[in-house]
């Protein structure tokens, strides 16, 4: 009798393709500092920021199809922080199609903030 090997997938899985391949390797947000990691208390929402500096978003699918972003001034520790304690910080939402690279537009949301 053999031994089935246990598979399971991330409920974060879905964020795999974040960045596509709309960049150069110049300008790879990856080699910018930006990073994703879980947070919240939804299995499926992960944070991306760059350590220390202002201005990161969260997202989470949304209907299968669309992802759901919530663009902020703080850091990622502070969102992470302020999360962590119950609390909610002012943010901007938006809804996009989850499509390769998806990550990139969020982007630009960020850094118009920061203008």
């Amino acid at each position: 009798m053999s031994k089935l090997i246990e598979f399971s997938v991330s409920p974060r899985a879905w964020a795999f393709d974040l960045w596509g391949n709309g960049h150069t390797l110049e300008t790879d947000p990856s080699r910018q500092g930006w990073r994703k990691a879980h947070a919240g208390r939804c299995p499926e929402t992960v944070l991306v920021g760059r350590r220390g500096v202002a201005g990161c978003f969260s997202a989470r699918p949304y209907l299968g199809n669309q992802v759901d972003i919530a663009v902020y001034d703080e850091t990622p520790e502070e969102v992470a922080a302020a999360w962590a304690k119950g609390e909610s910080l002012d943010a901007y939402y938006v809804q996009m199609p989850l499509i390769s690279g998806w990550g990139l537009v969020a982007l630009e949301f960020v850094y118009a903030r920061a203008l």
